[in-house]
């Protein structure tokens, strides 16, 4: 008899943790929460198996009768008939910064002495090591966009946190643009 109460029970825990799985799909999980679906199945699951409060003491031995009652459990909150609001959705987490290189090409600009163009920038050593030499290759371009040549710039003994002033001269006649292709390092 026993044996059939509790397959009894275990089937009515498992048809309604069917329904509120159902109902939590209907209306989505986020917009239920994971928290409040697990203590609405964690109430359920108790009632089932004889987890509800009880006003009376339990055992064999009545209280004493200078002892004050136990609480009496509160009111539950009516039941709404309307779908709870939606959750807002979370803010969007911020885009974690791109770690810098080692060697980074901080600007880029032409610049000239009236003789010779050249392509000029700052390269900023942001490691803590030291660079024996340090190399800037850089494309040069005319105005359709055609490659026209390369140049470069290199510098000795960059010290950690330094910055570099390269000037890589341009000996082209028809430059428009030029684009900083590879930095390099030793």
């Amino acid at each position: 008899m026993a044996f059939l109460v509790i397959m009894g029970l275990i089937g009515l825990v498992v048809a309604i943790v069917l329904a509120i799985v159902a109902v939590f799909k209907l209306v989505g999980w986020k917009t239920v929460g994971w928290t409040a679906g697990a203590s609405l199945l964690a109430i359920v699951v108790g009632a089932a198996f004889g987890g509800g409060s009880s006003t009376a003491p339990t055992g064999g031995t009545p209280a004493p009768s200078g002892s004050p009652a136990p609480a009496p459990n509160p009111a539950p909150a009516p039941a709404s008939n309307s779908a709870p609001a939606p959750a807002k959705p979370p803010a969007p987490a911020p885009k974690p910064e791109k770690p810098k290189s080692p060697l980074e090409v901080v600007e880029v600009h032409q610049e000239g002495d009236g003789y010779v163009q050249y392509a000029a920038g700052t390269v900023k050593n942001n490691s803590s090591r030291k660079y024996g030499y340090v190399q800037v290759e850089i494309n040069l371009y005319d105005g359709d966009g055609n490659q026209v040549g390369s140049t470069l710039a290199n510098a000795n003994n960059l010290e950690p946190g330094a910055t570099w002033k390269f000037r890589a001269p341009v000996f082209e006649d028809n430059v428009k643009q030029f684009k900083v292709v590879d930095i390099t390092g030793f």
